[in-house]
């Protein structure tokens, strides 16, 4: 997979910090528990709008870790099964992630119709 080679050579430079993503995955997901309480009238949409916000960061962190524990000289059968596996989680992540932006984009014009 030359794209998913592309990707994890530009996102090296930056892999070192899949951290980041993950505390602002735990902080959105504080957030979504506490919406209702906060809100107490609170709208459907927002809270999915702030669920599609939670897995784009939990999103974020999975290709960041990806690309921060790539090694693509692997030989033998373990090789094999870890690019195996890295391209299954690579097609999952991409697949997840447009179809959180196809969400967003519904959603959005739902909570924000006056």
């Amino acid at each position: 997979m030359k794209f998913k080679a592309k990707i994890f050579q530009r996102l090296k430079a930056i892999s070192h910090l899949y951290f980041i993503p993950l505390i602002l995955a735990v902080f959105q997901f504080l957030f979504t528990l506490l919406l209702p309480l906060i809100l107490s009238d609170v709208d459907s949409g927002i809270w999915l709008l702030s669920l599609c916000a939670l897995g784009f960061w939990l999103t974020n962190y999975t290709i960041l870790k990806l690309a921060y524990d790539h090694s693509p000289y692997r030989t033998g059968f373990l090789g094999w099964l870890a690019n195996a596996w890295e391209n299954i989680i690579f097609i999952i992540w991409l697949v997840s992630g447009v179809l959180l932006v196809l969400l967003m984009i519904k959603v959005v014009p739902l909570v924000f119709s006056w």
